[in-house]
């Protein structure tokens, strides 16, 4: 069923399967609600999934199709979680993107682990660029091992705007972040992308200061790739700012997600 939003085409499909291996270093399963997303950022590595859904002739960020078998799936695949794994939400979208608000397939599958967590020790991870996040709070404190991480950049909304313009501001980020850790679920801050004269690690930082239980920062791609498209369009606002610094790497935490659960020292923040 196709359905036209705006300039955005949401698609309900049905999957074969939901819970994939995982390519993501520390995580061994992974479960993707969507495919497409609405944030429409312009690094997203992602957007090479158009090849193989039928969508390369549309601009990434302006389709979205919806699993929408996803919980009867997951019913059944769950139990190929053994104890000591864990699970990534989410690898090529973002689990908590716009649609979320109709669809509510995250709760229906935070629901299905949390039952599932009962009787198995396994992890959970969340990466997220949204606030909508706060609205299974319920089911989140359900889940024992479970860490939710937000993934911050660009901190000025000007830049946002262009680079990630359907995503919610850092400040809201921050402030959804803050929540969780008060009550009581582990967070993290993923720096990235990292993109000369843009991003600001340091700022970052000091944004979600008190929020993060620790960070994770982006050091792996290359995204200079992506200045002629981000960049390019910021010319009007650097004219008149001072000329971007690199930052000092030795200031942050670089720990990876496969020793994350560790106390990543300068990274760590006091609860």
């Amino acid at each position: 069923m196709m359905r036209q939003r705006y300039d955005m085409k949401i698609r309900e499909i049905k999957a074969k399967s939901i819970l994939q291996k995982s390519g993501v270093p520390g995580a061994d399963w992974v479960i993707n609600p969507y495919t497409g997303c609405t944030h429409a950022c312009v690094y997203c590595y992602a957007a090479f999934m158009k090849k193989w859904t039928g969508h390369m002739v549309e601009t990434w960020g302006k389709f979205v199709d919806v699993k929408i078998n996803t919980p009867e799936l997951l019913q059944k695949e769950i139990k190929k979680v053994k104890s000591g794994e864990e699970v990534f939400l989410s690898s090529v979208c973002d689990p908590y993107q716009e649609v979320e608000k109709k669809y509510k397939l995250m709760r229906y599958i935070l629901e299905i682990i949390a039952d599932y967590a009962k009787e198995h020790k396994i992890s959970v991870s969340i990466l997220t660029k949204s606030k909508l996040v706060i609205r299974d709070i319920d089911i989140l404190k359900k889940i024992k091992d479970i860490d939710v991480g937000f993934s911050l950049g660009a901190v000025e909304r000007k830049y946002q705007k262009i680079t990630e313009p359907g995503t919610a501001s850092s400040r809201k980020r921050a402030k959804t972040m803050k929540k969780l850790h008060d009550a009581g679920i582990k967070t993290y801050l993923f720096i990235s992308p990292i993109i000369p004269g843009i991003s600001s690690p340091k700022k970052s930082v000091e944004l979600t200061k008190g929020a993060f239980d620790y960070l994770i920062k982006d050091l792996q791609r290359n995204y200079l790739k992506i200045l002629p498209i981000a960049v390019e369009n910021t010319i009007r606002y650097r004219r008149t700012e001072e000329k971007p610094r690199g930052c000092d790497r030795s200031q942050f935490c670089n720990s990876h997600r496969n020793n994350r659960r560790q106390d990543c020292g300068r990274g760590k923040q006091d609860r």
